[in-house]
This record gives structure tokens, sequence and C-alpha cells, in this order.
């Protein structure tokens, strides 16, 4: 209602979709941790943030949560096979939910790796959809979106 400028990452992506009427579920199996090839969805062509991303376009992802569907009113804007709705914007309000993380780039997102022991033993139990890349790669597309955004939010008396 405020019309401030929300975008929600990872978890904040969670928080947002379930405060909207989305349910999430925890699903290991189907775990999301390295860099990955998403793929965007038509909205993405008229929106803000995601409009001139190419498809696919590589991100840093680290998630064993997924939404179950979109939350009413809102635009799908990116997926992948494991967790299809990895973006997605609220209609008629500056808001957006992503699931993976444009403020990692490829050697923070394999520091975080080395880390989190549970995640890389979530990567070798999760099952393979053949788009987690070999290597962690830069992802100089996903990282664009938080300048985006922060240009979109400034640019707001």
């Amino acid at each position: 209602a405020t019309q401030i400028p929300i975008l929600g990452i990872c978890y904040g992506h969670h928080c947002l979709a379930r405060a909207l009427g989305a349910e999430l579920f925890h699903g290991p199996e189907n775990a999301e941790v390295g860099s990955y090839w998403l793929d965007t969805c038509d909205a993405a062509s008229d929106d803000l943030l995601f409009s001139g991303m190419p498809s696919p376009f590589a991100a840093q992802l680290g998630h064993k949560d997924h939404l179950r569907a979109l939350p009413p009113d809102t635009s799908w804007l990116a997926k992948t096979k494991a967790s299809p709705f990895q973006a997605f914007k609220v209609n008629n309000a500056p808001t957006w939910g992503v699931q993976f993380h444009p403020e990692l780039t490829d050697s923070d997102n394999r520091e975080r790796f080395l880390f989190y022991v549970d995640y890389a033993k979530a990567v070798e139990s999760s099952e393979d959809t053949g788009e987690r890349l070999p290597d962690f790669i830069p992802s100089p597309d996903s990282n664009l979106l938080l300048s985006r955004f922060k240009n979109y939010a400034m640019s707001i008396p």
C-alpha cells in the first residue's frame, strides 16, 4: 500500500511469498547450491528489473526450500527445473522476490558453499536436474539486478 520498493532475496523471497499467501516446502532432495542457469519467463520482458535479461542467465543459488506455487496477484519472472518459482513481482507494487542470490559473486558463493557443510551434503544427495554448473561461474546479469533495484528505489521522491 505504501509503494515502498522491496526486494526479498532467498529467505526474504520466502517471507514475502508466505505473507502473500503462498505455501513453501522443505525439499532437500531438490537443493540448488552453486551456479545455475535460470530461464526468464514471459513477464520478465516487461519487468523493470528483469527486462533485457538473457535467457538463460547465470545466478548463484543456495537453498533447500521452495515455493509450491506463486503467490496470488504476482508475475512469474524466472525459473529452474528443480525450483521453478525463482523470481516473481507483486502486480501493481514495486515489490520483487528472488530465490537466487544477486548479491553473491561466484567466489562469494564458493566460500559460502565450503563454509556450510550441510549445503555440500545437500548437493551430494540432491536429484541432478542437469542445471547445476560443474563449477562456480560469474553471474554478471544476476548481479545487475541489485543496481537496477537500487537505482529504481533511489529515483522515488
